[in-house]
């Protein structure tokens, strides 16, 4: 194992003789799994995606990382797509409703508040710089995202998951306006349906998931478990990758959703199973620069759980 990833053997919180061979033996693949995961952003991701690959494995303070953001957001409070951030089917979808040529995008957005959510910083000024920037940008309608353009026209379930995906951000800082979230809500409200999760699949129960555990909702009891029973379908109908299960808990600061417990042991062998031969997180079919997103994702995870209480 890599000295460069003892911070694994941090507090395991273990007793039993057997149980701490088994947690060793978990953290012994993790510790390979994490070194071939950053050693592959290291190869193919641009130069913000390395730091924070570097920042994950604490060889850089992520204090460097929220000070480029600050550098890049503009005084609207908006900034240019960063890339390499959200997972490729949300990404994508965001990528559609962009506007070509502009020198901002609104999914620069959502890529920040995603940063800025991971390391836990939410708080610092430049969150409030963007969240300024949604309150004048929000639509009448309360929606956030796009203008209206045929992409949204034609696709609005693009709408619908920018502005899930954005309130539930929104709901955990300390300076979104209640008007914003209540705009949000009534935007979203015809739109929600068990149906709509379902036909529009990942990102739609991500988007949602997000919103209704981080946004008061009159739907939220009966929604979320809705969301994570359709979660835990897709994985275990292997429609979504542990990947995508991850970035959904990381979205929601949780490891479960009302309903349905995810075994964080079961995810991280499916993916030490999945992981590609390069060290990279997701579909092999994909450019190396597509999988980093999942990748850096992946790093996080293990983390995450290897460094809990209790393991």
């Amino acid at each position: 194992m890599s000295d460069r990833f003892d911070i694994l053997n941090e507090s395991t919180g273990a007793s039993e003789a057997a149980e701490t061979s088994g947690i060793d033996a978990l953290r012994e693949r993790a510790a390979g799994a994490l070194e071939g995961a950053f050693a592959f952003v290291e190869r193919e991701g641009h130069a913000f995606s390395q730091l924070r690959a570097r920042s994950l494995v604490r060889l850089e303070p992520v204090e460097q990382g929220v000070a480029w953001l600050d550098d890049r957001v503009d005084a609207d409070g908006r900034l240019a797509k960063i890339g390499q951030v959200l997972p490729g089917s949300l990404d994508a979808l965001l990528d559609a409703a962009d506007d070509a040529g502009a020198e901002v995008q609104f999914s620069g957005t959502v890529e920040a508040l995603s940063l800025l959510a991971d390391w836990g910083r939410l708080f610092e000024p430049v969150c409030d710089r963007i969240v300024d920037g949604l309150h004048r940008a929000q639509g009448e309608d309360g929606h956030f995202g796009p203008p209206s353009s045929a992409a949204t026209a034609e696709q609005p379930i693009i709408r619908v998951v920018s502005t899930a995906l954005t309130a539930g951000f929104l709901g955990r800082t300390r300076s979104a306006r209640p008007e914003m979230l209540r705009g949000a809500g009534a935007f979203l409200a015809p739109h929600w349906s068990v149906d709509a999760i379902r036909r529009h699949g990942w990102p739609a129960v991500a988007a949602f998931a997000h919103y209704f555990t981080n946004v008061y909702d009159d739907e939220r009891e009966a929604a979320l478990p809705w969301c994570g029973r359709e979660l835990e379908r897709g994985w275990l109908a292997h429609e979504y990758a542990p990947e995508d299960v991850m970035r959904v808990l990381f979205y929601c600061e949780a490891s479960a959703l009302p309903g349905v417990t995810f075994d964080a042991n079961a995810l991280l062998m499916q993916m030490f199973d999945a992981q590609n031969a390069d060290g990279s997180v997701g579909d092999p079919s994909l450019d190396a620069s597509e999988r980093v997103a999942g990748t850096l994702d992946a790093m996080h995870f293990i983390l995450r759980v290897c460094n809990s209480p209790g393991q």
